[in-house]
């Protein structure tokens, strides 16, 4: 606390952000993806903790940053249950870079004047191909091997990528090694495989049923991210 003379010589607005550290409130932002394509509309959503607690917040204002400085500023809705939405058009032209989400919230609780700004990241990209849901597993020499397919809308070099779990004697998941493929594609029905080797799953002591986490897809080519799933696929022995 105490009294502070700032000074700034720029030809663009200075905002001053203080950091409270150990401050009981919280403003929590997620969006609704990490991932988006042009054209989309991402959610986003807020809430305000006192104490680890819901309380109601003011205003609430969200703006979609481009990697060019391109702004969409709305404001979000209250909910019933205390949070707060709003739905960002994703308009204008991809880029490798990730785009920016910022909340900005002003609000009274316990009769005092209360200002947070947040921001999360999120990836945008065009959709150049996709990952269908189908998966053929097979257990090569009792290795591992997902054949994942794709449909592919422009040609590139494209790539999969997942961490393989298996689960220990306590029945807990845990992860044994990652599986990358890579290929350049052209448009159509395409697929890529990932294999675990047999030596690599015997070694780690852990057993079926195995699972992929962390699956994604990138347009290596154009440096998009196109898919990205926390948990998606468990295959059984």
């Amino acid at each position: 606390p105490g009294r502070y003379t700032l000074r700034a010589e720029a030809d663009a607005p200075v905002r001053v952000d203080l950091l409270e550290r150990g401050s009981d409130l919280v403003l929590v932002v997620q969006a609704a993806r990490d991932v988006v394509f042009v054209g989309d509309t991402l959610r986003v959503e807020a809430r305000l903790l006192h104490r680890g607690r819901p309380v109601p917040a003011g205003q609430l204002q969200a703006r979609l940053v481009a990697p060019d400085g391109r702004v969409l500023t709305r404001a979000m809705v209250r909910q019933r249950d205390g949070g707060h939405t709003v739905d960002l058009p994703v308009r204008g032209e991809p880029d490798a870079r990730p785009w920016s989400v910022e909340v900005e919230l002003d609000a009274t609780v316990a009769g005092q004047p209360v200002r947070r700004t947040t921001t999360t990241a999120v990836a945008v990209s065009v959709p150049t191909a996709r990952l269908t849901g189908a998966a053929t597993l097979t257990r090569p020499g009792e290795g591992l091997r997902a054949e994942l397919a794709l449909e592919v809308a422009s040609a590139s070099r494209y790539a999969v990528s997942a961490v393989l779990h298996g689960h220990n004697r306590d029945g807990q998941l845990q992860p044994i090694a990652v599986g990358q493929s890579a290929a350049a594609l052209t448009p159509g029905q395409r697929s890529l495989a990932l294999e675990f080797d047999a030596r690599l799953i015997a070694d780690s002591g852990l057993r079926g049923p195995f699972e992929l986490h962390d699956l994604r897809l990138v347009d290596q080519g154009r440096m998009f991210v196109l898919h990205r799933q926390a948990r998606a696929l468990a295959p059984r022995r």
